[in-house]
């Protein structure tokens, strides 16, 4: 409700991704992952603060997995500079999702009653089906307090999203269940 409705149009909003960032205390993490199916994976977490103050802090996490887990490698990094009156920070972050036969949403035309769902774990899309999506994002800000109750602050930001697909649209045509799909 706070951040209304994705951009395809899924309800319950959308998730506000915010970076870490690095504590007063280090942080040196390595996870090992296994899922089902042989989906390994490993994650990486590592934070450091530099400084006479500390002011300076670098935080990175970054995720490998290999399998058939449609996100398999993701990463961010965040660095800061708090001061006493001047603080700023970058984010960089990227991902790259990769799916096979992705199952995406059906539409549905008018006229009948729906059929009983098919069987969990069914997929319908064809099997040459692929989507991979890559994504680069930076954001730079940076705040001034003038005075106790007074701050300025400024932010740039950038995404970029690379896209490659071969996939099926797919449509419930009548109360069989056939379907019928339109190749993109």
């Amino acid at each position: 409700m706070l951040n209304g409705a994705s951009l395809h149009g899924s309800l319950g909003g959308a998730i506000n991704a915010v970076p870490k960032r690095a504590l007063d205390t280090p942080v040196t993490q390595l996870t090992a992952t296994y899922d089902s199916r042989s989906q390994l994976g490993t994650h990486i977490d590592f934070g450091r603060r530099f400084g006479d103050a500390k002011e300076f802090g670098m935080r990175f996490n970054g995720v490998y997995r290999n399998g058939g887990t449609p996100l398999d490698r993701q990463c961010a990094l965040a660095l800061d500079y708090c001061g006493e009156r001047f603080r700023m920070s970058v984010d960089l972050g990227y991902h790259d999702q990769t799916r096979d036969q992705p199952l995406n949403k059906m539409s549905v035309r008018p006229g009948f009653s729906i059929p009983a769902p098919p069987a969990p774990g069914s997929n319908f899309q064809q099997p040459w089906g692929y989507m991979g999506i890559t994504d680069r994002y930076g954001i730079v800000r940076a705040e001034y307090g003038l005075a106790p109750s007074w701050t300025v602050f400024a932010a740039i930001g950038r995404r970029t999203s690379q896209s490659e697909t071969l996939d099926s649209i797919s449509s419930l045509i009548n109360a069989r269940g056939d379907i019928a799909q339109t190749f993109a």
